[in-house]
């Protein structure tokens, strides 16, 4: 196991000699705080609250609302044409004819 790590190059200690110290230091920064310059707090009577709700999962349910209501409409008005042309005569009755020239 030590042959191993013998070619390593952190082995060496010539490796970090021009390495200084002096840059690594971490200066502290002192976390910045929003100060109000009027008063903020919530009107009287106000309840502020929040909704359980998964935002990924309302967003979902919505498409899927639009969607199935947009497709029902659809069907309603293919149905509402189907109707309409089998009550006049035109249209076909569901069944395949064959073409005749």
């Amino acid at each position: 196991m030590g042959s191993l790590l013998q070619s390593l190059p952190s082995f060496n200690k010539k490796n970090f000699s021009a390495y200084d110290k002096g840059h690594s230091r971490v200066e502290c920064k002192k976390a910045k705080t929003y100060v109000p310059l009027c008063d903020t707090s919530p009107q009287e009577g106000q309840i502020i609250h929040s909704d359980p709700t998964n935002l990924l999962l309302k967003k979902l349910n919505t498409q899927f609302q639009m969607t199935s209501l947009v497709s029902s409409e659809e069907d309603s008005r293919k149905r509402n044409l189907q109707s309409a042309q089998l009550d006049s005569g035109e249209g076909s009755s569901g069944t395949k004819h064959t073409r005749v020239e």
